[in-house]
């Protein structure tokens, strides 16, 4: 009976403070009484107050829905909450166990990813790390030993958290209310991967040399049960004191660079709402979600240049380790179209696994090295209406549409936007040629000097375009 006795006490504290209009309240009502017997069905009633709680509120509504609902689960004693079998224990930590199983969780994919990105590092001399983050999930730890045993017996080194941060509680390397590491987590795998790296600075790694800025932290499996029914987190950030200057590169970075300090650059995408406990600070680095960010350390005297490959967990290490580096890119694969090449200068590439969903990231196919293209000829087909480009893949990796290698036209130098394909199914080889097939109508686009070129979208175009044609007053001017 408490599985319907939440939504309907949850409905009336809401009713009382005349949050719902009638609509929400029918919606609410209707799902509060949908017959269940099953834990899946239980779950199912709590997704829909869920649903309820995130449609079409703002954000300071949101949260004080949070809040009414956390108390009413509170008082009930209630232990289901929407995906999760949420258990609070000792100190208020909060596990999830989460629904993954055997058949959608498979360890063989990641193992076969990190062979083939293994295998690439050491054709070109590039020192590999992997870094497994435990979780709560006591059968995804099972999956975390068997995928540090494949990666050892295929020569890769691997380390855990829990030998960088020996003798520590296991919880203390988490937050209570989230399943994210921490940022004393963070910067202690930033001074072991420092020292490491040859890189460390003693000046930097001081945190007398940082404002360190606390915040109370309502996590992401904590926001459903509110902060009135869980002990709070305090999320810290270290802001540096001293001078710091980036050149940093979102996806397209071509055209979405900005140039500045530490929280101008690598922190730019801070929450309007700080200060809020449920300000989920997470996403404060390297503009979480962007997939491929490049950060250009102007400040630093050496020539360290890294890759690191991780998801929401490696966000913090990335941003911090930035500090230390000369150049580092963060790629996270679960975005798409985007495609970070090994081109033989990172000296150093580390992958860092916390999630269980990363285990079915494919990300070795956005490792292609050395791209470059040689333009050999142009010519008008046997129709007079179409440009044939002929292109020669002169470097190392395979071109094909899978890895948005195209050609670009540009209009006075500039990229116009227009892009020529690689046919479904077409692979091209080192060695290669390529027939690119313009359209001739593209190039009269206005007066202006029009040219070729090939770029690998999001990562970089390819040497020197090939002009073709100069237009005056509407007209080829030879």
């Amino acid at each position: 009976m408490k599985k319907y006795l939440i939504t309907v006490f949850f409905i009336l504290a809401l009713y009382s403070l005349s949050i719902f209009n009638i609509k929400s309240l029918t919606i609410a009502f209707k799902t509060a009484y949908t017959e269940s017997n099953t834990l899946s069905e239980v779950k199912s009633v709590n997704q829909g107050m869920e649903t309820l709680i995130n449609d079409g509120l703002n954000v300071n509504l949101k949260h004080c829905i949070w809040d009414v609902y956390g108390i009413v689960c509170k008082a009930l004693n209630l232990k289901i909450i929407g995906d999760f079998d949420i258990v609070l224990k000792k100190g208020s930590y909060l596990v999830g166990k989460e629904s993954y199983t055997e058949e959608n969780l498979q360890t063989e994919p990641f193992i076969s990813e990190m062979e083939i990105l293994s295998s690439e590092t050491k054709k070109r001399g590039i020192d590999l790390l992997y870094i497994d983050i435990p979780v709560r999930n006591a059968w995804y730890d099972g999956c975390c030993t068997e995928v540090v045993n494949a990666l050892s017996d295929l020569g890769i080194e691997t380390i855990s958290l829990t030998n960088i941060i020996p003798k520590a509680s296991y919880n203390d390397y988490f937050y209570r209310t989230d399943g994210h590491i921490t940022t004393e987590s963070a910067w202690k795998i930033v001074e072991y991967l420092t020292k490491k790296y040859g890189i460390y600075d003693e000046y930097k790694m001081n945190l007398d040399n940082y404002e360190v800025v606390y915040n109370s932290f309502c996590g992401s499996s904590g926001r459903l049960i509110g902060k009135y029914n869980v002990k709070l987190d305090t999320f810290v950030r270290y802001i540096p004191k001293y001078e710091t200057w980036f050149s940093y590169g979102k996806r397209e970075y071509q055209y979405n660079s900005l140039e500045g300090g530490y929280t101008d650059t690598i922190m730019s995408k801070m929450s309007p709402y700080d200060g809020n406990c449920y300000c989920y600070y997470i996403t404060d680095y390297l503009d979480y979600g962007e997939g491929l960010v490049s950060c250009d350390n102007k400040l630093v005297d050496n020539d360290m240049n890294v890759l690191v490959i991780g998801t929401s967990q490696g966000f913090q290490v990335a941003a911090y380790l930035s500090l230390f580096c000369d150049k580092l890119t963060f790629l996270d694969p679960r975005y798409g179209g985007v495609t970070a090449l090994l081109t033989g200068d990172y000296d150093k590439v580390l992958v860092i696994n916390g999630g269980s969903h990363y285990m079915n990231a494919e990300f070795s196919r956005y490792t292609y090295p050395n791209g470059k293209a040689d333009i050999i000829s142009t010519h008008a087909d046997s129709t007079n209406s179409n440009l044939v480009v002929t292109v020669k893949n002169v470097g190392e990796g395979v071109w094909n549409e899978k890895n948005q290698v195209r050609l670009v036209l540009y209009k006075d130098g500039k990229d116009t936007g227009m892009r020529y394909f690689i046919k479904d199914g077409e692979n091209i080889e080192s060695g290669d040629n390529y027939d690119f097939v313009v359209p001739i109508m593209d190039f009269f686009r206005g007066d202006g000097t029009y040219s070729v070129g090939v770029i690998q979208e999001g990562v970089k175009y390819y040497d020197n375009p090939k002009e073709v044609m100069t237009l005056k007053n509407g007209e080829e001017s030879s």
